[in-house]
């Protein structure tokens, strides 16, 4: 009779193909290695369990023995610098961005086409072009996916803070600053953390009605 595999175990299995066609990439060939591979490993490095995670799917790949214990100092040893990056095993035309990708991106980001435009000193024109119809030069994809990196790096700090201090977080209501990241990006950070700690938030010159006052922190936007 067929074996019915549960939805867990068909995940584990997709990210155990992609960590094994990962490691073949670094280690002999990257002819099996595609951009949804680097893709998944990329979002699994993001998770605060991704050890736990690839350890799992390692045992979902069919290696045992020796070949496994390799896999194994793989994740120990390589993925575990902040400096890996899996797209590094791609070629150049795979890794960049198409422009629905990156039209989401930029929307988890908080950032507009004009800001953009401004940080990569080329006109907002381009940049629309590369969200509706021409996939996103390579070294601008490496710039939002750094960004996306930061944020949520952001995320995790602000979540602890928010947790240690028991307090909410406060967000600029609008960009009345000079500042490195527009009010947007730090909104989205803000309900985030709201997500995953309850913390209240507010506008930095909030003065809502019929709220009671709570003790809140200034995330660093300067």
């Amino acid at each position: 009779m067929p074996t019915h595999k549960s939805a867990h175990q068909k995940a584990m299995i997709r990210i155990g193909d992609a960590l094994t066609h990962l490691y073949n990439a670094v280690t002999t060939s990257a002819d099996a290695y595609t951009r949804a591979d680097a893709m998944l490993v990329r979002t699994i490095l993001t998770r605060t369990d991704w050890r736990a995670v690839l350890d799992e799917a390692a045992r979902h790949t069919g290696r045992d023995g020796s070949q496994l214990e390799e896999l194994d100092l793989f994740i120990a040893d390589d993925l575990q610098h902040a400096r890996f990056d899996p797209f590094e095993w791609l070629g150049d035309d795979e890794r960049r961005l198409t422009p629905a990708e990156f039209h989401c991106l930029r929307q988890q980001l908080g950032v507009t086409t004009k800001w953009l435009a401004s940080r990569w000193n080329v006109t907002e024109r381009s940049v629309q072009r590369w969200e509706n119809f021409r996939c996103l030069p390579l070294e601008f994809t490496e710039d939002v996916l750094a960004l996306r990196t930061r944020q949520l790096d952001l995320i995790h700090t602000q979540c602890e803070e928010a947790m240690r201090a028991q307090s909410g977080v406060m967000v600029p209501r609008k960009n009345i600053m000079p500042a490195e990241y527009p009010a947007e990006w730090w909104q989205i950070i803000a309900w985030h953390v709201h997500e995953k700690t309850g913390a209240t938030i507010l506008y930095t010159d909030d003065a809502t009605e019929e709220f009671e006052e709570k003790p809140c922190h200034s995330m660093t936007w300067d």
